[in-house]
């Protein structure tokens, strides 16, 4: 079960890798919707449509001096002081948090803010430092004086324990969707950064399904809000993409709900036939959305929608990407992401912080 469900993950981010880095060939492939209204708009591509295919094989002849080492590696060899925690969830599973708490531009120090990452489907935190280093918005943070916090969801590569179940051999390991990793994982990673930094609030950034458990928690964990500055959300995944399946579901139904177990378990857990929606009205913390023209998952119309949908004081800024080229994998991969949206979130955060 585990491997089906990593090698299912692993091609799915290889496919949106193929089509990040702002190919024109991207433009053709789009999302299936239920709801027309939302298509995302066409566009004309006089581009050579090779691009893509010849410009993979040119980055993957590449030799990347860090692609065998993991982020404790990458990050000790470079100057920076992390430290990794591991959480156990009331529901048994047991996940890794890493804190870069100082480097060489800016050493470890009390009194930093805090900044907790949390990444998309299919990923771990080291999908935040694809990037060189001086590019990458992990070490961009940390070199310029926050204390930085990336979380690993239930399931990702670094979070594959639990008190009971093997990941390799109990598929009731993998029956969690990002509503789990909002109730649960989420939560816990925000206190224990609150309890090792001694701030009592802390900003969030989360990228497509990262921002979705950030949304969950919110709006249905008492008390979240109040533990939160500030939320950035790169491409947030609500209205689009078994936590795959729950993204489809609220794909098909236009919606942001529950996980649609059927009408009979549905009303046994969770009193009616349908399952219920998120109440987005009970968010209260500052939100600040980055999107991207060319995102076939997350498009410019499902930004909008979640835009509407939460409470009009809540949405402090919506940031299009200033390339109209760019992807959902662009936030993660493209070359230029730190001028297109690392700066100027950070500058918003630095802001905000004031």
């Amino acid at each position: 079960m585990k491997l089906e469900a990593l090698t299912m993950g692993w091609i799915i981010w290889g496919c949106q890798l193929v089509l990040a880095q702002r190919f024109p060939p991207s433009q053709y492939f789009r999302p299936i919707r239920a709801c027309r209204a939302h298509q995302p708009l066409r566009t004309n591509v006089s581009s050579d449509v090779l691009a893509c295919t010849r410009e993979t094989f040119r980055v993957s002849n590449v030799k990347d001096p860090d692609a065998d080492k993991n982020i404790l590696q990458i990050s000790q060899e470079n100057g920076y002081v992390i430290d990794s925690y591991n959480l156990t969830t009331s529901d048994g599973y047991i996940l890794t948090l890493f804190r870069i708490s100082g480097g060489r531009k800016s050493p470890a120090k009390r009194g930093k803010p805090s900044v907790l990452l949390l990444h998309g489907w299919g990923n771990s935190c080291e999908a935040w430092i694809a990037l060189p280093n001086d590019k990458n918005i992990v070490y961009m943070l940390a070199d310029a004086g926050w204390d930085v916090w990336l979380g690993n969801f239930r399931g990702s590569s670094f979070s594959l324990q639990h008190t009971r179940l093997n990941a390799d051999r109990d598929p009731s390991y993998w029956d969690f969707t990002f509503h789990e990793m909002g109730l649960f994982d989420f939560p816990m990673m925000l206190d224990q950064a609150r309890r090792v930094s001694e701030n009592d609030k802390v900003f969030v950034i989360g990228h497509s399904q990262g921002a979705t458990a950030i949304l969950v928690a919110a709006s249905e964990v008492p008390g979240i809000n109040e533990k939160i500055h500030a939320a950035y959300f790169m491409a947030p995944a609500v209205y689009l993409v078994k936590s795959f399946l729950h993204l489809v579901q609220n794909a098909r139904s236009c919606s942001f709900r529950y996980y649609d177990r059927g009408a009979k378990e549905n009303l046994r857990r969770y009193g009616s036939r349908e399952p219920p929606s998120y109440n987005l009205n009970r968010v209260w913390v500052p939100v600040y959305i980055f999107y991207a023209e060319q995102d076939g998952n997350v498009t410019p119309s499902d930004v909008q929608r979640l835009r509407e949908a939460l409470p009009s004081e809540t949405v402090r800024d919506v940031v299009r990407v200033n390339d109209d080229t760019f992807n959902h994998l662009d936030f993660l991969v493209a070359k230029d992401a730190n001028v297109l949206v690392y700066k100027p979130l950070i500058h918003r955060m630095t802001e905000f912080n004031k």
